[in-house]
């Protein structure tokens, strides 16, 4: 589940994700970050590219991941549309599908340059995994 607040960041986009379980989240809020790049509906599963990252805890691992896909966007100039997340150890791996961003097929939105510490945090409550991120456009 993914609620945007715009009372929290108003020149930026403010995003809390909730999920049963942490490959949930992950792949949660791989969502909320295409879906505030472009709209999805006409993005195709064209392209697999697999992410595998590593960080100290759970929270950087997040961040780096959401960092990765900022940096895909902006050299490879690919969306994704959906995401298989598996974590173990405090490492990912990151099926993601989608295809190049394309201007006359796709509803280009907000061009996200980064990834915000401001308020970011990742937390297990009772069952549930829940998230906040601010993305910086």
């Amino acid at each position: 589940m993914r609620t945007y607040l715009e009372e929290i960041a108003t020149a930026d986009i403010a995003v809390d994700i909730e999920a049963n379980t942490l490959n949930e989240l992950f792949e949660e809020a791989g969502v909320s970050f295409s879906e505030c790049t472009a709209e999805l509906d006409k993005v195709e599963e064209k392209i697999e590219k697999e992410i595998i990252l590593k960080a100290e805890n759970t929270e950087k691992l997040l961040f780096k991941f959401l960092e990765e896909l900022v940096f895909i966007k902006d050299t490879e100039l690919t969306i994704f549309k959906s995401f298989n997340c598996k974590i173990k150890n405090n490492k990912l791996i990151c099926k993601a599908k989608g295809e190049e961003l394309n201007q006359t097929k796709h509803v280009v939105l907000d061009d996200i340059k980064a990834i915000t510490y401001h308020q970011f945090k990742i937390e297990q409550k009772e069952k549930n995994w829940k998230a906040r991120i601010i993305f910086d456009i």
